[in-house]
């Protein structure tokens, strides 16, 4: 997902470099890093699109938006099969753009109520984030 898709933007890379830490992870030859457990259901996708799926489509590049902590997934950019690049966020500066800004309001949203101790607003922002990664996700299952 670098050149010719959404980080190619100059207003994408300075918000990148300004509210995230960018790790690229190429899983080519190599395993899911296991520290990182919050990684777990793009692991199975991308061993069930390595089964599955015609050569062209074995792999996808996505985005997937940790905690500082690293343990919860707060956004993903979905599936984005280069073949599919039409329909793929990775490839829409804009549309990805605004998904980075949500992440980032999400991260400072889940510290300010966890700090506030509001149990309710905390568990429906969750409720909302896993009802959104798992529409996104559907992508990796076709």
């Amino acid at each position: 997902m670098t050149r010719g898709s959404s980080l190619s933007d100059e207003k994408i890379i300075q918000l990148i470099n300004e509210k995230f830490v960018a790790v690229n992870l190429n899983l080519s030859n190599e395993a899911f890093p296991s520290e990182l457990k919050a990684l777990a259901p793009w692991q199975k996708a991308l061993a069930q699109v390595r089964k599955k799926s015609p050569p062209k489509e074995r792999g996808f590049s996505t985005t997937v938006i940790l905690t500082s902590d690293a343990q919860k997934v707060l956004a993903t950019s979905g599936a984005g099969y280069h073949t599919r690049f039409k329909d793929a966020l990775n490839y829409k500066p804009g549309d990805y753009l605004t998904f980075l800004r949500q992440a980032s309001k999400r991260a400072t949203d889940l510290k300010t109520k966890s700090r506030q101790r509001n149990p309710k607003e905390l568990k429906d922002l969750e409720i909302l984030i896993e009802k959104e990664i798992e529409e996104r996700n559907k992508g990796y299952q076709e």
